[in-house]
């Protein structure tokens, strides 16, 4: 698995983690993150997506 997949897949699961913490209870399929990488560069990638 390439480091930037491994480093998405790790966010993933702490965002996902962190929303279940605050909203136990509530539906989590209407859950969604959006991400923004930014690189020394100047260039970035914003995503966003259901949390599963």
């Amino acid at each position: 698995m390439r480091k930037l997949d491994e480093l998405y897949e790790r966010l993933r699961k702490r965002a996902r983690a962190d929303w279940l913490r605050r909203h136990v209870g509530e539906d989590p399929s209407a859950a969604s993150v959006s991400v923004r990488i930014a690189c020394d560069n100047g260039d970035s990638i914003t995503a966003s997506g259901k949390v599963r």
